[in-house]
């Protein structure tokens, strides 16, 4: 139990984390969205967003998705030359001290920058299979109902943790 709002030191934090393991990814994944939710234009906020920039959002939660897909599809992820795995984790190793602060999304611009070099590669595989009838769809349907799925709970999350935010 932590005793009153203020962390002294690393040991106390781990702590928490070891102590309230579900809580503290509730934190971290809310803390991630919002790092990959191109809300705003600018790192300087002066007025929270009231739905203008919904495209940005999109556009932001839609390049997150094909880096995901890019690296969980097999076939996908077959097309890729061979990798040298040590250059995006140093990517994603330069972003993820930020992860347990308050995270905004120039915080996260190595991931940013990892998932538009994912989507762009070239040699993307061709989603409709050779075969006849329905079945040749299901990769299509499949990455389009993954992709509802993935931005609805994006949009789900970020609302939660925009209501966490405060200008000061």
């Amino acid at each position: 139990k932590q005793r009153d709002s203020r962390v002294a030191s690393l040991g106390q934090y781990l702590g928490l984390i070891v102590n309230n393991p579900v809580t503290m990814a509730e934190l971290f994944v809310r803390h991630l969205v919002n790092g990959f939710d191109q809300r705003y234009t600018t790192p300087y906020v002066a007025h929270l967003d009231a739905g203008s920039h919904r495209g940005l959002r999109l556009g932001g939660f839609l390049l997150v998705f094909l880096a995901l897909l890019r690296i969980f599809w097999s076939r996908a992820r077959r097309s890729i030359a061979p990798s040298r795995w040590r250059f995006p984790i140093a990517l994603t190793a330069c972003a993820v001290t930020s992860v347990p602060s308050a995270v905004e999304t120039r915080y996260l611009l190595p991931v940013w920058l990892l998932a538009c070099v994912l989507a762009l590669l070239p040699a993307w595989p061709k989603p409709v299979c050779a075969g006849k009838g329905v079945t040749r769809y299901r990769a299509v349907v499949s990455i389009t109902l993954s992709y509802i799925l993935f931005t609805a709970a994006m949009f789900f999350i970020a609302s939660d943790a925009s209501r966490h935010l405060h200008l000061v």
